[in-house]
């Protein structure tokens, strides 16, 4: 009976976020058309609006029961196409809101299943978070991530989630959808390995926000999991033993391997029809 009580609760916290994302967003499509003095200050509320909806979904989302006795592989599988194909659909039919929802869900299920077959040990968590620092930078400024924000168009709104802008009456790809799913991956290891939850949130939150200030003096795209990463990894220094020399072996093969999937993506994105 426990239980199923703690079950409810978790599913009422679940159902609580989702209801907070459509009021944040709902209120910041309201102010969209709001006039700001400066146009950073416009995306900066816009980007901290965003982070308030969708962490307040990621936070729950960690301490869900996605264990396979619950949820079958199979499920989780077919939930995440159901979710890309919602996606997808929603981008063709011009609605931001829905497709946004639909990535955020297909981001928690792609969490999951990284926690299920590859966030075994602590190894391999610290071994994928540095992975992540150096692949974001160049699929950013290199790679995938560089021509597809180039291109615009459907795909870019499809694998990003959307958010109003303040002061500029329009709804634009804020932030994308890989960065949610390693956010919510990491906090599924963190209560896997006994991690300090809220401190790895936090974390997480402030190197977001650190990052979203840096982009907006910039005036351009920078990558978010570098700053989130090394934040994690500090605060849970402890748990990690950073003197495998194995592991930064496997690191190096692994970097080599994905860099050469990026450039033949990259390639792949970029080529004349």
């Amino acid at each position: 009976m426990g239980e199923r009580a703690d079950l409810r609760a978790k599913g009422d916290r679940l159902l609580l976020a989702v209801v907070v994302y459509f009021a944040v967003f709902g209120a910041t499509w309201l102010l969209a058309d709001l006039p700001v003095a400066v146009r950073p200050t416009g995306l900066l509320i816009s980007t901290l609006a965003s982070l308030l909806a969708t962490g307040g979904l990621v936070f729950v989302a960690g301490q869900l029961p996605l264990d396979p006795e619950r949820i079958p592989t199979v499920a989780l599988v077919a939930g995440l196409g159901l979710a890309l194909l919602f996606d997808v659909v929603s981008v063709r039919a011009g609605l931001p809101l829905l497709s946004s929802l639909a990535l955020l869900m297909a981001a928690l299920l792609v969490a999951a299943l990284m926690d299920r077959f590859v966030f075994l040990e602590t190894e391999m968590l610290l071994l994928l978070c540095v992975l992540y620092i150096v692949v974001d930078v160049y699929s950013v400024y290199l790679g995938p991530t560089e021509a597809i924000v180039a291109e615009g168009g459907p795909l870019l709104r499809a694998l990003t989630l959307q958010f109003p802008i303040v002061g500029t009456g329009a709804i634009r790809p804020l932030t994308g959808g890989t960065d949610y799913a390693v956010w919510t991956a990491c906090m599924l290891a963190a209560r896997r390995f006994g991690f300090h939850y809220d401190k790895s949130f936090w974390a997480i939150v402030a190197s977001l926000i650190a990052t979203s200030l840096i982009g907006i003096g910039l005036d351009q795209v920078v990558p978010a999991l570098p700053l989130a990463m090394v934040a994690y990894i500090a605060v849970n220094r402890r748990h990690f033993d950073f003197h495998r020399r194995d592991l930064w072996l496997s690191a190096a093969l692994a970097l080599a391997l994905v860099l050469a999937a990026g450039v033949g993506l990259r390639w792949w994105l970029t080529r004349s029809p």
